[in-house]
C-alpha cells in the first residue's frame, strides 16, 4: 500500500483555495453582468428622453432631467468598467491558485509514484526470497 504523501493536506488546502478563488471570480462576473445590464438600461433611458416643446419651464426641466439621466448612465458605465477590472483581477487570482495547486499536485503524484515503486520492489524482493528458499529446499531434498 502506498504511503500517504506528507503534502496531501497542503494539496487539499490548495484545492480549497482554488475553489474559493473560482467562487469569487464567478461572483465578480455576476456583479459585472448586473452592472452591464444597469448601464444598458440607463443608456436606453437617455436615448428615450428628449426635450419637451412648449412651456419654457418644462423644456428646461426636461433638459435637466436628460442631463441627469446621462450622468447616471455615465456612472453606471464606469461602475461596469470597474466591475470588469475586478473580474480580471479575480480571474488572475484563480489562475495563480490553479498554478499553486498544480505544483503541489505534481509533487504529491511523484511521491505516490515513488511509494508505489518502493512497494513493488519490496514485493518483488519477497517473491525472490521465496523463490530462492524454495529452490534451496528442493536442492537439499534427496
Amino acid at each position: 500500500m502506498a504511503a500517504r504523501s506528507p503534502l496531501a493536506t497542503l494539496l487539499r488546502i490548495r484545492r480549497l483555495q482554488k475553489d474559493m478563488a473560482r467562487a469569487e471570480a464567478l461572483t465578480a462576473q455576476a456583479h459585472a453582468l448586473l452592472a452591464e445590464h444597469n448601464a444598458t438600461e440607463r443608456e436606453a433611458s437617455v436615448a428615450r428622453s428628449h426635450p419637451l416643446d412648449g412651456n419654457p419651464q418644462a423644456f428646461a426641466a426636461s433638459v435637466a432631467a436628460g442631463r441627469a439621466l446621462a450622468a447616471e448612465a455615465f456612472a453606471a458605465r464606469r461602475a461596469h468598467a470597474e466591475a470588469q477590472a475586478v473580474v480580471q483581477q479575480r480571474l488572475a487570482e484563480l489562475a495563480e491558485a490553479q498554478q499553486r495547486e498544480d505544483g503541489v499536485e505534481r509533487v504529491v503524484e511523484r511521491h505516490e509514484e515513488a511509494a508505489r515503486a518502493a512497494d513493488e520492489r519490496k514485493v518483488a524482493a519477497e517473491r525472490d526470497d521465496l523463490a530462492a528458499q524454495s529452490f534451496l529446499r528442493r536442492r537439499e531434498e534427496p
